[in-house]
């Protein structure tokens, strides 16, 4: 009750009172379509441009250094990543699941996405949770980046979010359960975090 549904080309976003605008839930379609479709280039266009480059810079400075890699560590790795660990989730769960022995590929369908306002815990606010976000990235980027990149956009809007898919077996599963994302708008539109 009182959930706005947000019908985007792919699928049903569900939408707390507390919606901002439709472009948020937009913006979560596209970067979890990006890892549905295999899609490095959506899921870099979904990202905040000065975001993307400060990121990828980061990963082929650090990880290209590292033992056992070959190459130049990137952004299309750290996608790949992700990608491989959203499949291979829904590959142990769909293992767990079935009652026969059977091979899973992790293929899925997003079939809902579900956004809400996030809930603090006591004493946490919008901002201190925000901060808390980028707590991590001032860290690996040797700057305070919350104040960076809160003078760079409109607004950071904090999310709560549910990923819902049909997976192989046809059922409906949850990808992801009551994870927090931070979005930034600018100029109307929003981006992620990667």
């Amino acid at each position: 009750e009182g959930r706005l549904l947000l019908h985007t080309r792919h699928a049903t976003v569900e939408r707390d009172p507390v919606a901002r605008r439709h472009g948020d839930a937009v913006a979560l379609e596209e970067y979890f379509l990006s890892f549905q479709n295999n899609d490095f280039e959506s899921y870099k266009a979904s990202m905040f441009a000065s975001y993307a480059e400060r990121y990828e810079k980061y990963l082929r400075e650090v990880y290209s250094k590292s033992e056992g890699i070959d190459s130049d560590y990137s952004l299309k790795n750290s996608f790949e990543l992700r990608y491989n660990n959203l499949r291979d989730n829904l590959i142990d769960t769909l293992t767990y699941e079935s009652t026969e022995e059977k091979e899973f590929s992790g293929d899925y369908t997003i079939t809902r996405i579900r956004a809400e306002q996030p809930v603090y815990n006591e004493g946490m606010t919008e901002e201190s949770m925000i901060k808390s976000f980028f707590d991590g990235y001032s860290e690996i980027f040797g700057t305070d980046y919350y104040a960076e990149i809160s003078a760079e956009v409109d607004k950071l809007v904090p999310i709560t979010f549910f990923v819902m898919v049909t997976a192989e077996d046809g059922t409906e599963h949850k990808l992801i359960s009551e994870a927090n994302i931070i979005l930034a708008e600018k100029d109307g539109k929003y981006y992620t975090f990667g």
